[in-house]
């Protein structure tokens, strides 16, 4: 009769415990990352002069983007890389 009332008070308290440290872990743990990674950030972010970038504009899907002069492109036949 013991085990009976054991095993529900058992499985409980580890669900309890596991809830628990899935949310220390992902209040104290992750916050702690992103901080970092956000001051990682802004050390290594340098300012790139885009105002003689060329611009592509698609009119049809509402997009545009801005691409340096001396961006090209490549076309990669299929067939060869089969």
């Amino acid at each position: 009769m013991k085990q009976k009332v054991y095993f529900p008070l058992v499985v409980i308290l580890i669900a309890l415990l596991g809830s628990l440290l899935l949310v220390v872990t992902f209040k104290y743990d992750f916050s702690f990352l992103k901080k970092e990674g956000k001051e990682q950030q802004q050390e290594h972010q340098e300012e790139i002069d885009t105002s003689n970038w060329n611009t592509y504009r698609n009119e049809k899907y509402g997009f545009e983007i801005k691409y340096p002069e001396n961006w090209g492109h490549t076309v990669i036949n299929l067939d060869t890389l089969k």
